[in-house]
C-alpha cells in the first residue's frame, strides 16, 4: 500500500527552505524529477487501461490521462529546457530528503503499473488500476503541494499550478470508479 498525505510531513512543521547546501536550481530539478514520475506512472497506466480494462469508462479514464499528458509533459518539460536544468538530480533525492519520500511511494506505484497490471484481466485490472491511479495522484498532489510552499517565489510556481489541477481531477476520477464499483460489487 502507498503512503501519503499529512503521515509524510509529520514533524516537517511549516515553511521549509531548501538546506543551505541545496540551491534552486537542485531543488526544482527534484520536483521537476517527482512531476515525471508521476507522468510517467499515468502514461504507463493509462495504456494498460485502454487495452486491459474490462468496464468501458475505466478504458476512457485510461485515454484521458494519455490525452492529459500530452498537456502536462510540456509544461515541465519546457520549463527544464527552458531554465537548462539537467533532466534528473544527479543524486536522486539526496538533496531534498521530504521530497525523496514522495518519489520513493510515486516510484512504487510505477514499479507496480509495470509489473502487477499486465498480470491482471477484468474487474481485477479495473480494481487495480483504479487503486494504482489515485495513490499515485494522492502523493504527487501532496508532493507538489509541499513543494509549492517551500519556494513559493520560484519560476517554477506557475508549473506545479498549472498540473496539479490535472492530478487532482485524475484523482477524483479514480476515487469516483473505486467507489461506484465497490458500490456496484456491494450490491451483488
Amino acid at each position: 500500500m502507498l503512503l501519503c498525505g499529512t503521515d509524510l510531513l509529520a514533524g516537517a512543521g511549516g515553511m521549509v527552505q531548501p538546506p543551505p547546501s541545496v540551491s534552486r536550481a537542485a531543488f526544482e530539478v527534484q520536483v521537476l524529477a517527482t512531476i515525471r514520475e508521476l507522468d510517467s506512472v499515468e502514461g504507463i497506466a493509462g495504456a494498460l487501461a485502454i487495452d486491459n480494462a474490462n468496464d468501458v469508462r475505466v478504458r476512457e479514464f485510461g485515454r484521458r490521462l494519455l490525452l492529459d499528458r500530452s498537456a502536462i509533459g510540456p509544461l515541465w518539460m519546457g520549463f527544464g529546457a527552458a531554465h537548462r536544468l539537467p533532466e534528473a538530480p544527479a543524486t536522486p533525492g539526496a538533496a531534498i530528503p521530504e521530497l525523496r519520500r514522495y518519489q520513493d511511494r510515486i516510484a512504487e506505484a510505477r514499479v507496480a503499473a509495470l509489473t502487477t497490471l499486465p498480470t491482471l484481466k477484468g474487474g481485477s485490472f479495473d480494481r487495480e488500476f483504479l487503486r494504482l491511479v489515485e495513490s499515485a495522484d494522492k502523493t504527487g498532489l501532496a508532493a507538489l503541494a509541499w513543494a509549492r510552499r517551500q519556494l513559493p517565489d520560484s519560476d517554477l510556481t506557475p508549473v506545479i499550478d498549472d498540473v496539479i489541477p490535472f492530478y487532482r481531477q485524475h484523482y477524483t476520477i479514480a476515487a469516483r470508479l473505486a467507489l461506484e464499483q465497490a458500490m456496484r460489487q456491494g450490491g451483488r
